[in-house]
């Protein structure tokens, strides 16, 4: 029985809201830089393999940092566990914002991803404290906070820079994350394990102990994981790209960075309505977590498919709009089909096993888009995008398997027999 099945929702909302303050003002502190850093970046180096050089350290950190975080916090709760994540994420943006070169860029984002764990951790607070059918629903409803924070921190990191500088601005964003750590250590509590019933205790008392093993990840896990990469990698490809088309003359726009944070303010509203609403939670219902990240799939080769014919503020704010969907979606889809794979107690430690996977994606793919597109250029660069979108997307087809399909089938083997038993 989990421990979340006996918790009222007025408690469950106590406990959940302090979550949503932290994942808000932790993620609003490290994103204030998302629409001006490819710029930032491209006053010391031009080139695509430092721009990608700069984002693969913070995967790199977050790939080590993320399973660290995440044994923490199951051995010592998510509590601190969230607020040394937070207390690093603070030096880590006091050491971006006195960074001049590209060396030390690097260094201040692998301190920053190192200790990037916050949402990894609140996702496995959810996982134990939300029942399992209303976990995907929870997760999507937080998964909606952080956009909320991208989008209104990507929109005005651009009009603090303008106003304050780089380096005041990366202070406010410090100032933020420290807001976050003051509501978790006031605000936040750990969820409580569940006591081992007493015959259960009595019965262990009187026989002899096995030998202590580690619990295994299971092959559904393990399959999730793998997918979870790919899908990292395709994001950080995608991100990449359009911060590179930013950069070059292919938009016919007077201000790359406002249309970079009109496009963060107009797909984080749409992700916001999506994962707020209950649209997400009737597509899982019906349709199924493993559907959707195959149409997910689809939708991210046609945004490749389109991105080298962008040339004007419309169509890029259409192309953005059109991956705020999968944006969305995968997510939720992803961390609901984990949850269901973590055996107890094991979710910290699950899902800082799935950050660090993702952050390897995240660590090779910059930097190979980025030799990739100053040796072949964005078309071709964009083709690979395409070529590994589908290969993603027959990954989840053959491997994971669709519960929706199972139950079909299942009541369709159900219903052979009973009439088969009507015939006898």
């Amino acid at each position: 029985m989990e421990s979340s099945s006996a918790t009222s929702a007025p408690s469950m909302l106590r406990q959940l809201l302090p979550l949503y303050c932290i994942i808000i003002f932790g993620t609003m502190g490290s994103i204030l830089l998302k629409a001006v850093f490819p710029f930032v970046v491209e006053h010391i180096s031009s080139t695509g393999v430092a721009l990608g050089a700069v984002s693969s350290g913070f995967m790199l950190g977050k790939m080590v940092g993320s399973p660290i975080l995440g044994y923490a916090a199951d051995r010592f709760g998510k509590k601190r566990a969230i607020i040394i994540s937070q207390m690093g994420c603070v030096a880590g943006l006091i050491m971006t914002a006195n960074a001049n070169t590209i060396q030390g860029l690097v260094i201040a984002r692998t301190v920053g991803g190192f200790f990037a764990a916050t949402v990894t951790i609140s996702y496995a607070h959810v996982s134990q404290l939300v029942p399992a059918k209303q976990r995907a629903t929870e997760i999507a409803r937080l998964t909606a906070a952080l956009s909320a924070a991208m989008m209104v921190g990507g929109y005005s990191g651009h009009h603090l820079v303008a106003a304050l500088g780089f380096q005041m601005t990366v202070y406010v964003g410090a100032c933020m994350s420290g807001v976050a750590i003051l509501v978790a250590a006031i605000f936040l509590r750990d969820v409580p394990k569940a006591p081992a019933p007493k015959e259960t205790t009595e019965a262990a008392s009187t026989e002899p102990r096995p030998t202590p093993h580690r619990r295994s990840i299971s092959r559904g896990a393990i399959v999730i994981l793998a997918h979870n990469v790919m899908i990292m990698a395709l994001r950080s490809m995608l991100g990449q790209l359009t911060a590179l088309m930013l950069r070059s003359p292919q938009i016919d726009t007077p201000d790359a960075q406002a249309l970079n944070a009109r496009s963060t303010l107009i797909t984080g509203a749409i992700k916001i309505a999506l994962q707020a609403s209950p649209f997400i939670g009737m597509i899982y219902g019906v349709v199924g977590e493993v559907r959707s990240l195959t149409v997910c799939c689809g939708i991210l080769a046609a945004v490749f498919m389109a991105l080298p014919r962008v040339s004007t503020p419309v169509q890029f704010l259409t192309l953005a709009v059109t991956d705020a969907l999968p944006s969305a979606l995968l997510a939720p889809a992803a961390n609901s089909l984990l949850s269901q794979c973590a055996a107890g107690g094991q979710q910290g430690r699950l899902g800082g096993i799935n950050s660090s996977l993702q952050a390897f994606g995240g660590v090779v793919a910059p930097v190979a888009i980025g030799h990739l597109y100053d040796i072949l250029g964005l078309e071709r660069s964009a083709y690979v995008g395409v070529a590994s979108c589908v290969a993603a997307g027959l990954f989840v087809v053959a491997l994971i398997p669709c519960k929706p399909c199972a139950a079909k089938a299942d009541a369709k083997e159900e219903t052979v027999e009973a009439d088969g038993k009507k015939d006898e």
